[in-house]
């Protein structure tokens, strides 16, 4: 890829979300996901209550079925009902998607950054220097992500900079080892050569060069580590680690809600709902932009 190819990147972006929103699996993945993303983002504005408002009764079943789009109408108070501390479970799954794409989403985009900055180093370098690195990147794939997240919070303890800090050593190894693989093969082409040859920069050849050949995989791979941050965010509230009451975090809720789901299953139903939403949403996106790129490949 030239530059003037890297100049045509916008155009590309065009043609693949064109690409990305052809099929009906994709596009009601991208649809949702977009939905999700406008609920983090005006979170605070739509939620009828705050998250922590404990001005109502009770496990108070809901009170207007699944009629989201107008709470404010007679008699539709709490569409989700209310947990164990009278708090509104509509207004704490819309604040939770602010935790879910600020943890989770945020933590992702680090470690996306961080994993593709280590994997163009490391592939263009070759040598002693990529393969002690990639053998130190290999070490931390070794164990499963919950478990390194658990023995890592349990080192620097769970507080929110702590949870950052662990979804960028989970998954930025994974990043580097694909963005490695992909430079290994890129930086044998012509364009890179000529580059060379022109006594281009190390910096100008692997960001304005094999980069631009790199963002395919890397936006594939970014959305897939999204939908497992998801799952890590929510697994360690669950187990109460990361996220401490009253914290709308989806994983958190879910675990308040065990021991009440047998007389109050809503409780549970619609966190837990919303996870399963967002990351099969995420997975559509992200299955669609696999074959879009093997389709351009």
């Amino acid at each position: 890829m030239t530059a003037t190819n890297v100049s045509q990147l916008p155009t590309q972006i065009m043609r693949s979300v064109r690409g990305l929103i052809s099929g009906p699996f994709p596009l009601i993945g991208t649809l949702v996901f977009l939905g999700f993303l406008i609920l983090a983002i005006f979170g605070s504005q739509i939620a009828p209550y705050e998250f922590d408002n404990q001005d109502f009764d009770a496990r108070q079943p809901p009170d207007c079925g699944l009629a989201v789009l107008n709470p404010f109408r007679d008699g539709c108070d709490h569409p989700f009902g209310t947990d164990n501390l009278g708090q509104d479970v509509y207004s704490r799954v819309i604040l939770g998607t602010q935790e879910v794409f600020r943890l989770a989403g945020l933590g992702t985009l680090l470690a996306v950054l961080i994993g593709t900055t280590i994997g163009l180093i490391i592939g263009y370098e070759g040598g002693l220097v990529d393969e002690i690195i990639a053998r130190l990147l290999d070490s931390f794939l070794a164990m499963p992500a919950l478990l390194l997240a658990l023995v890592l919070l349990g080192s620097l303890g769970d507080a929110e900079n702590s949870l950052f800090l662990v979804l960028i050593i989970v998954y930025a190894p994974i990043v580097a080892r694909v963005v490695r693989s992909n430079v290994l093969e890129i930086k044998t082409r012509g364009f890179v050569e000529a580059a060379q040859l022109r006594g281009e920069s190390r910096f100008y050849i692997l960001f304005r060069e094999i980069l631009p050949s790199v963002i395919p995989a890397l936006v594939v791979e970014a959305s897939l580590r999204f939908s497992y941050g998801i799952f890590l965010v929510a697994s360690l509230g669950f187990l109460g680690i990361g996220a401490h009451p009253p914290t709308p975090n989806w994983g958190l809720m879910v675990s308040d809600a065990r021991t009440w789901y047998s007389i109050a299953p809503w409780m549970l139903e619609y966190p837990a709902g919303a996870i399963v939403v967002l990351v099969i949403a995420v997975n559509l996106m992200s299955d669609g932009i696999r074959k879009l790129v093997q389709r351009n490949s």
